[in-house]
């Protein structure tokens, strides 16, 4: 699991302003690709494992086949959770490469001015940055809403959530 948090950020400042924008806007999407990829296979390998440790505690048991016994563990990674990856993994794989990117911005800032206005690469890059903190600003203002919502205490995240709904309209 650490292998791509790692070479992610050497995907990411591999390039620099004077490579070509088609292999700068390719590194992003690889970087996104790469992580959601890899964030898939870690959890349906851990549900497999988990799977078979409950499948070896019930063929020794032959009583708990049918029902849960006390010694059986549950499962962390159910099929919910498997499937929330699969459609929503893409959502952290974005903001942590949008926070990158944003890095590899800055750094080379002095020689991206220098570059022509309409360089792709570079409009690509803002559009990536933007989106990926905006989307993460509001799953954020929707765990916010959600929490309060659960305890009782929502009526501030409550009228914030929905002065940011009307804003965004």
């Amino acid at each position: 699991m650490w292998l791509p948090i790692l070479l992610t950020p050497a995907l990411v400042f591999w390039a620099t302003p004077k490579t070509p924008p088609a292999w700068r806007i390719g590194r992003l999407l690889a970087a996104v690709a790469l992580l959601y990829m890899t964030l898939n296979v870690v959890l349906i390998l851990q549900s497999r494992l988990e799977w078979q440790e409950i499948y070896a505690f019930r063929d020794q048991n032959p009583d708990c086949r049918l029902q849960h016994c006390d010694g059986e563990r549950k499962p962390s990674v159910r099929g919910p959770n498997v499937a929330f990856a699969l459609v929503l993994g893409w959502i952290p794989a974005l903001f942590y490469v949008g926070l990158l990117e944003l890095a590899w911005r800055v750094w080379h800032w002095k020689q991206i001015k220098l570059l022509k206005k309409r360089d792709y690469g570079i409009i690509f890059s803002s559009i990536f940055i933007v989106s990926s903190v905006s989307i993460s600003i509001l799953i954020d203002l929707e765990m916010i809403y959600s929490i309060g919502f659960q305890h009782g205490s929502f009526t501030l995240f409550k009228d914030f959530y929905y002065t940011i709904r009307i804003l965004l309209r």
